[in-house]
């Protein structure tokens, strides 16, 4: 056994759970009041924490802070993980997109050369090239390609939006003289 100074691993050995310990981190006793004074005086209090949203909520409520919309960083973090993801989808199917345009056009362009050398009039030339299976191929996967990549655009404008559109709620809430809004946490 260790000393009462020093514990190793052997005194760990054994042992039995008699029980659980929990932890209230109380406000001080003249936080509410103070909040209230606060109030009084026309000033919102706002509260950006580190904590956990759930114990950040109960806090406020009893000091009373009124807790409207609670964003925690994850949530701010998983926007921006969706935009990076699509940003990456982007470039990637845009890059396939450009690949494919430059096959197609290629393709059409030889198939052109090819019916002008045999002597096909030049007002079907066109229309004859893109019926060949090989040039129509290339045109469904350019076409598919674009469908994509402008898809994935779309998809970042959207997640732009939306982070806009919560900046711009935390801007109004935390500039508002509305304490019945609440916060963000």
């Amino acid at each position: 056994m260790g000393t009462a100074d020093h514990i190793t691993p052997a005194d760990e050995q054994n042992l039995t759970l008699v029980g659980y310990l929990a932890f209230f981190d109380a406000p001080k006793k003249t936080a509410k009041a103070s909040i209230a004074a606060l109030k009084r005086l026309k000033v919102t209090p706002k509260v950006l924490t580190g904590d956990q949203a759930d114990v950040a909520v109960s806090i406020c409520r009893r000091v009373g802070i009124p807790c409207g919309r609670v964003l925690t960083g994850a949530q701010l973090d998983e926007l921006t993980d969706r935009l990076e993801a699509e940003l990456k989808t982007c470039k990637e199917s845009g890059c396939q997109y450009a690949e494919n345009e430059a096959e197609y056009r290629k393709a059409l362009r030889i198939a052109i050369l090819n019916e002008r050398q045999k002597g096909t009039p030049v007002t079907i030339i066109g229309d004859v090239c893109r019926g060949q299976e090989q040039i129509a191929e290339a045109k469904r996967r350019r076409d598919c390609s674009e469908a994509i990549y402008k898809a994935s655009q779309e998809a970042i404008n959207v997640i732009k939006l939306r982070i806009r559109m919560v900046d711009a709620q935390i801007t109004r809430i935390w500039n508002s003289g509305d304490v019945t809004q609440g916060g963000y946490l």
